[in-house]
Protein backbone atom coordinates (compact mmCIF):
# COMPACT_ATOMS: atom_id res chain seq x y z
CA UNK A 1 0.00 0.00 0.00
CA UNK A 2 2.86 1.85 0.68
CA UNK A 3 4.43 1.62 -2.59
CA UNK A 4 1.10 2.31 -4.34
CA UNK A 5 0.59 5.93 -2.38
CA UNK A 6 4.51 7.12 -3.23
CA UNK A 7 4.02 5.90 -6.78
CA UNK A 8 1.10 8.27 -6.86
CA UNK A 9 2.70 11.02 -4.67
CA UNK A 10 5.45 10.93 -7.71
CA UNK A 11 3.52 11.13 -10.24
CA UNK A 12 1.53 13.56 -9.11
CA UNK A 13 5.07 15.66 -8.48
CA UNK A 14 6.14 15.05 -12.50
CA UNK A 15 2.95 16.20 -13.33
CA UNK A 16 3.40 19.76 -11.01
CA UNK A 17 7.72 19.85 -11.94
CA UNK A 18 5.80 19.94 -15.77
CA UNK A 19 3.06 22.56 -15.05
CA UNK A 20 5.45 24.78 -12.97
CA UNK A 21 8.60 24.36 -15.52
CA UNK A 22 6.79 23.92 -19.01
CA UNK A 23 9.21 21.31 -19.42
CA UNK A 24 8.02 17.75 -20.66
CA UNK A 25 9.98 15.30 -18.77
CA UNK A 26 7.82 12.46 -19.01
CA UNK A 27 7.07 9.88 -21.96
CA UNK A 28 3.72 8.91 -23.26
CA UNK A 29 4.07 5.71 -20.96
CA UNK A 30 4.33 7.98 -17.97
CA UNK A 31 8.08 6.84 -17.31
CA UNK A 32 10.95 10.01 -17.32
CA UNK A 33 12.50 10.94 -20.15
CA UNK A 34 16.54 9.27 -19.79
CA UNK A 35 17.97 12.87 -19.10
CA UNK A 36 15.62 13.44 -16.11
CA UNK A 37 15.28 12.38 -12.98
CA UNK A 38 18.30 11.62 -11.11
CA UNK A 39 20.21 13.54 -9.03
CA UNK A 40 18.95 16.95 -10.71
CA UNK A 41 16.26 19.38 -10.23
CA UNK A 42 13.52 16.63 -10.85
CA UNK A 43 14.81 14.88 -8.41
CA UNK A 44 14.85 17.64 -5.99
CA UNK A 45 11.83 18.64 -6.53
CA UNK A 46 9.81 15.00 -6.10
CA UNK A 47 11.15 14.59 -3.28
CA UNK A 48 10.37 17.94 -1.94
CA UNK A 49 6.41 17.44 -3.30
CA UNK A 50 6.36 14.45 -2.07
CA UNK A 51 7.29 15.33 1.67
CA UNK A 52 5.27 17.93 1.76
CA UNK A 53 1.98 16.00 0.26
CA UNK A 54 2.91 13.59 2.81
CA UNK A 55 3.16 16.37 5.60
CA UNK A 56 0.09 17.62 4.65
CA UNK A 57 -1.88 14.30 4.60
CA UNK A 58 -0.40 12.63 7.52
CA UNK A 59 1.91 15.05 9.42
CA UNK A 60 5.54 15.99 9.60
CA UNK A 61 6.44 12.85 11.90
CA UNK A 62 5.21 10.46 9.52
CA UNK A 63 6.53 12.23 6.19
CA UNK A 64 9.70 12.40 7.96
CA UNK A 65 10.07 8.38 8.91
CA UNK A 66 8.88 7.32 5.91
CA UNK A 67 10.99 9.72 3.80
CA UNK A 68 14.35 8.89 6.01
CA UNK A 69 13.49 4.93 5.94
CA UNK A 70 12.76 5.20 2.07
CA UNK A 71 16.75 6.36 1.58
CA UNK A 72 18.55 4.22 4.14
CA UNK A 73 16.30 1.16 2.13
CA UNK A 74 17.76 2.33 -0.98
CA UNK A 75 21.41 3.01 0.68
CA UNK A 76 21.12 -0.55 1.99
CA UNK A 77 19.71 -2.26 -1.25
CA UNK A 78 21.91 -0.30 -4.08
CA UNK A 79 24.69 -0.08 -1.40
CA UNK A 80 25.14 3.35 -3.34
CA UNK A 81 27.88 6.35 -1.82
CA UNK A 82 26.54 8.40 0.79
CA UNK A 83 26.14 11.64 -1.21
CA UNK A 84 23.59 11.18 -3.05
CA UNK A 85 21.12 9.98 0.02
CA UNK A 86 22.06 12.88 1.77
CA UNK A 87 21.08 15.17 -0.60
CA UNK A 88 17.83 13.40 -0.65
CA UNK A 89 17.24 13.72 2.68
CA UNK A 90 18.16 17.19 2.55
CA UNK A 91 15.47 17.91 -0.20
CA UNK A 92 12.52 15.64 1.97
Amino acid sequence: MINTILAQYEQEAYASYENVTGTIIRKPDGSLKNEYGHNDAVDAYRHAYVSAVMTYDSNKFVAYILGTAHEIKGGIIWKSTCWPENMDLWNN
